[in-house]
């Protein structure tokens, strides 16, 4: 969700917009039916869906993800 998200704020281009809300759809129902977060890791736990979900609800640049090489 959040390559995606990253891709179409660089892009503009509506197909990533439209893979990076289906990603973050995928993460929500993922996360209420227990599939993740329940560690407290950056990659695929608690920490990193809580970034990821920040990173696409406000205008702020994520810093964070520079670890990742997408900054």
């Amino acid at each position: 969700a959040h390559i995606f998200n990253r891709l179409h704020q660089r892009s503009g281009a509506a197909i990533l917009r439209e893979a990076a809300r289906m990603w973050l759809q995928e993460t929500l129902d993922a996360a209420q039916a227990g599939r993740r977060g329940d560690e407290p890791g950056m990659l695929l736990g608690a920490a990193g869906v809580g970034l990821v979900l920040l990173a696409a609800a406000t205008p702020v640049e994520p810093a964070w993800d520079r670890v990742y090489l997408l900054s």
